[in-house]
């Protein structure tokens, strides 16, 4: 029959000798077995794999990330009480906000709609998005360096057009200026209509 884990002789602010702390040693070398009960539920956050839990694997990355000691349990009783906890583990899903694509396109529109942009079209030699009837034009290398700006470096120059494409924005050339000039177009972000209401002041109080 196996054993439980007896607290017996551990006192608070008492020295613990080391013989009190030895069957917890021996549980967990696996010489004497000992029987453990898990109550309450498992939530995670986060990805979740499902592993072996018999391989060494497992166990080193268990035991890395205990603060105390364990006994060794049953492996039909592990099993069984991992798996009524997994049933009832919560998933919560990252709004989209928060992810590296969620971010992308909130800097994407913030520089075709805020103080980066204008309405004329030369103004894409000076680094601004350009806002047209339909599609609002910029030159990558800008909007690259607005990124940078914003310290935004989770994503490479091929992985950032390769997003854009599929925002449905395309890829063309033209002169401005004089100059040959690589642009991407992409359609209108939705713009702000309503003005922002202005705070009223008291004039009898200064006076």
């Amino acid at each position: 029959m196996a054993l439980r884990l007896s607290p017996n002789g551990i006192i608070t602010n008492e020295t613990i000798e080391a013989s009190q702390v030895s069957q917890s040693i021996v549980a967990l070398r696996g010489e004497e077995a000992y029987d453990i009960n898990i109550s309450g539920s498992l939530e995670v956050t986060g990805s979740f794999g499902v592993y072996n839990l018999d391989s060494d694997t497992t166990k080193q990355v268990v035991f890395e990330n205990l603060d105390l000691l364990l006994p060794k349990i049953n492996d039909r009783l592990w099993t069984e009480t991992v798996n009524d906890l997994m049933s009832r583990v919560i998933s919560v899903e990252a709004p989209k906000d928060s992810s590296n694509e969620g971010r992308l396109l909130d800097l994407l529109e913030r520089f075709c709609t805020g103080s980066t942009s204008s309405t004329e079209i030369e103004d894409l030699l000076r680094g601004k998005a350009i806002i047209q009837e339909i599609v609002t034009e910029f030159r990558i290398n800008d909007f690259m360096e607005f990124l940078d700006r914003h310290r935004f470096k989770e994503f490479k120059l091929h992985e950032i057009t390769a997003y854009l494409k599929n925002l449905g924005a395309t890829h063309a050339g033209k002169k401005i200026k004089g100059k040959f000039t690589n642009t991407w177009s992409i359609p209108n972000f939705q713009m702000q209509t309503e003005e922002f209401k202005q705070p009223t002041i008291n004039k009898e109080a200064y006076e």
